[in-house]
């Protein structure tokens, strides 16, 4: 099984007293299924939707601009540790949704097959 290079951009980082959304590149060690942090980013949103921008050429642009400051080399190993905890939780927590969601389809579709092919009964048990 080979890796591949997931994001996580569900999380805020505070910086200087305010709160910015993070992006967070990642991988799952597919031997040990531990994450692997490759960089971590803050964004700052610096135009709203409908406004407009100016590039460093000086052209204009329409619609939402975000910059990018990437912080992986300031962060301690305690803090990547942190993100990788975060990360590790959302997964468990999205499995977790996951297997309910499909618990819940069974259990709608068993439903739906008995009300159509009557009740449900155990192959080489005779049906009364």
């Amino acid at each position: 099984m080979s890796a591949m290079l997931n994001e996580y951009n569900l999380g805020n980082i505070e910086m200087a007293g305010d709160s910015y959304p993070s992006e967070i590149d990642y991988e799952i060690d597919p031997e040990d299924g531990a994450i692997l942090i490759h960089a971590v980013r803050i964004l700052k949103q610096v135009c709203q939707k409908g406004g407009v921008w100016y590039d460093k050429n000086g052209d204009f642009h329409c619609g939402e601009k975000w910059i990018r400051l990437d912080i992986t080399d300031f962060l301690s190993a305690e803090q990547i540790g942190g993100f990788a905890d975060e990360i590790q939780s959302d997964r468990r927590a999205d499995a977790e949704d996951w297997q309910a969601e499909c618990a819940r389809d069974r259990a709608i579709e068993r439903w739906l097959d008995a009300r159509a092919n009557g009740p449900y009964h155990y192959p080489g048990v005779p049906v009364n």
